[in-house]
């Protein structure tokens, strides 16, 4: 779907998926089968302090943690994360709408939870970063302790689905990944869950 057509349906707490090109993106990727390996959310700018009417992607990555515009974020080298790249390629960005009353107490917990959490450095713990991997979750050193001093992708945005109170409070955000945002079994409250997957294109602006 033409990024046009896509942008005016996104509502902040919608899960965007891409596909990486970085070494350890294609680790991620081929030991779980998954081709989605970054996750992200998006979030207009008025619920998260920054300017009103402008979409913008909460994500960790190796800038840190926070909101960047969302055709231009910033990313970690090799994500190949959205559209201004030389070599961005259709399907590399896929959208997934929440599908979820919003209320005014809800969005209130994503802008506190944003504003804790905007900056913090992202998680180089690449076993922590792996436990999307069934056989990893099994490991001692594998730990579900919260910890939110720093934060990987996928687990961002859990935090704040726990914050918002659309995911229970256990197992920690630390636990989901990347196959489960792309999947269908995420243990979403509220009567929550997420849409089908919609490839986005950035091909006309």
């Amino acid at each position: 779907m033409k990024y046009a057509d896509v942008r005016p349906k996104i509502q902040t707490g919608d899960v965007v998926l891409s596909s990486g090109s970085s070494v350890f993106s294609k680790i991620i990727k081929e030991l779980t089968g998954c081709p989605w390996s970054h996750v992200a959310m998006a979030v207009w700018g008025e619920h998260v302090g920054m300017e009103s009417g402008r979409l913008y992607v909460w994500e960790a990555a190796g800038h840190g943690v926070g909101a960047v515009d969302f055709e231009t974020a910033c990313y970690t080298p090799g994500v190949n994360f959205l559209s201004r790249l030389t070599n961005y390629q259709a399907g590399d960005v896929a959208w997934r709408p929440l599908a979820v009353e919003r209320t005014a107490e809800m969005m209130q917990r994503l802008r506190v939870h944003c504003d804790v959490y905007r900056g913090i450095p992202y998680e180089t713990n690449k076993l922590e970063m792996l436990k999307a991997v069934p056989w990893v979750r099994l490991l001692p050193l594998a730990t579900s302790e919260k910890n939110l001093a720093s934060q990987f992708c996928w687990e961002s945005v859990a935090a704040i689905h726990q914050a918002m109170g659309l995911l229970p409070d256990e197992p920690q955000a630390n636990y989901y990944s990347n196959v489960d945002y792309s999947g269908n079994d995420m243990p979403f409250l509220l009567g929550a869950r997420l849409g089908g997957l919609v490839k986005v294109d950035f091909s006309e602006r």
